[in-house]
């Protein structure tokens, strides 16, 4: 190494050396792995949104009937549906999040950087 980089290297700021050559290596996994999260995030919150959409008619068929009942009861039975896919949506992300990652071949970097968010090994 020449003797102006080795003075460049001790004098300069350890962040700006961590911005200038780190960050942009760790940057571009998260990213990755933001985006695969992402592509499984919407499996789970399909269903959700579908049972949204599934309820406006029957909510809107029996309040024109005048069965506030059946409203009622319909938003319940959403609720209680939709609280049961994502806590199974949650128990499986957590507890096979590393054989969710591997369908997409994480590599180890992007199972290291997916450890905050999972519970398998």
């Amino acid at each position: 190494m020449k003797k102006e980089n080795q003075e460049y290297l001790l004098t300069e700021k350890p962040g700006t050396l961590m911005r200038r050559y780190a960050l942009p290596c760790i940057l571009s996994l998260l990213v990755a792995f933001f985006g695969v999260y992402y592509k499984l995030q919407n499996f789970l919150f399909m269903p959700l949104n579908d049972l949204g959409q599934a309820v406006i008619p029957i909510a809107g068929y029996n309040y024109g009937a005048g069965r506030p009942d059946r409203v009622r009861e319909a938003g319940r039975i959403v609720c209680l549906s939709a609280c049961a896919i994502a806590l199974a949506g949650t128990a499986v992300f957590h507890l096979f999040g590393s054989a969710l990652l591997g369908l997409f071949s994480a590599g180890e970097a992007m199972l290291w950087a997916s450890r905050p968010l999972r519970s398998s090994p």
